[in-house]
């Protein structure tokens, strides 16, 4: 994951933390880059998430 691809994720986590005001995360469930249709976000909070996925876990960073 580069800065560039956590940008979107971050911003998008930060509106909507904003608008409900609740802590919650985002991450990328599908990308226009890799030849998907359109880009796909998910936002909920942190403790929601699969992170049985390999994505969501590199995603979130979860070592941190």
């Amino acid at each position: 994951i580069t800065k560039l691809q956590v940008f979107p994720t971050n911003l998008i986590a930060g509106m909507f933390g904003s608008f409900f005001d609740q802590n919650v995360e985002c991450v990328e469930t599908e990308c226009s880059a890799i030849n998907l249709v359109a880009c796909e976000f998910l936002v909920k909070k942190k403790a929601d998430f699969d992170f049985s996925k390999e994505s969501t876990r590199r995603q979130l960073d979860t070592e941190k």
